[in-house]
């Protein structure tokens, strides 16, 4: 199912974001917020402000040098 791995991925992403800010932290690493783009595009309102976003290119390139 196509789905499946999008769900996957955002969830991986949210579960990232909230071990980053741990149980009183506010912020995350550019890697999470970066996952979490990424993970967020095949739900994001394409009436939306793209620029409102990380660039979708930087945040894969900031996934693959870390994770490579």
């Amino acid at each position: 199912m196509v789905y499946a791995k999008q769900i996957k991925e955002l969830s991986d992403s949210m579960s990232q974001l909230l071990d980053d800010m741990g149980r009183e932290g506010q912020s995350v690493s550019l890697y999470a917020k970066a996952k979490a783009r990424i993970a967020f595009e095949p739900f994001r309102d394409l009436d939306d402000d793209p620029t409102a976003y990380m660039n979708l290119d930087h945040a894969i390139s900031i996934v693959a040098e870390t994770e490579g």
